[in-house]
C-alpha cells in the first residue's frame, strides 16, 4: 500500500470515528456529513449504513433512511453479525414508516425485525397464537 493509500485509509477511519461519535452524541447532521464521506470510499460498511439510517430518521429524511436500511438488509446477509444488523435496520425502517403514516407497513417491518433477531422465539410465539385460537 502506498503512502497515498495509507493516508486515505487513515482519513476515512477518522471520518468514521468522528461520524459514529457524533451519532452516539445525537448530533445527527454532523454525523451524516462524516458518515456519508466514509460511504464514498467504503460503500458496503454495514455499521456505518446502520448509523446513517438512524441519523436520517432523526433528521426526518425518511426516504434516505429507508434507502440506507434497505442497503443494510441486502448486504448483511453475508456477514456473521448479519441478523443483528438486519434486525436493527428493519426496526429503523419501521420507525420511518410510522413517521410516514404507514402503520401497516411499519408493523410488517417490526415483525420482520423480530423474526431476524429473535427468529426461533418469535416463530414459537406465532405458533402459540395460532394454537390458542
Amino acid at each position: 500500500m502506498s503512502k497515498v493509500e495509507t493516508g486515505e485509509v487513515e482519513r476515512v477511519e477518522r471520518e468514521r470515528k468522528t461520524g459514529l461519535t457524533a451519532y452516539k452524541n445525537k448530533d445527527y447532521k454532523p454525523a451524516i456529513r462524516h458518515l456519508e464521506k466514509v460511504l464514498k470510499i467504503w460503500p458496503d460498511d454495514i455499521p456505518i449504513l446502520v448509523a446513517l439510517g438512524g441519523a436520517y430518521l432523526h433528521t426526518k429524511d425518511y426516504q434516505k433512511c429507508l434507502a440506507a436500511c434497505e442497503q443494510v438488509a441486502k448486504l448483511s446477509n453475508e456477514g456473521p453479525d448479519g441478523d443483528a444488523y438486519t434486525a436493527e435496520a428493519l426496526s429503523t425502517m419501521s420507525s420511518a414508516f410510522v413517521k410516514l403514516g404507514e402503520s401497516k407497513t411499519a408493523v410488517k417491518y417490526y415483525h420482520k425485525s423480530l423474526g431476524k433477531y429473535h427468529g426461533q422465539i418469535y416463530s414459537k410465539l406465532d405458533k402459540s397464537k395460532i394454537a390458542s385460537r
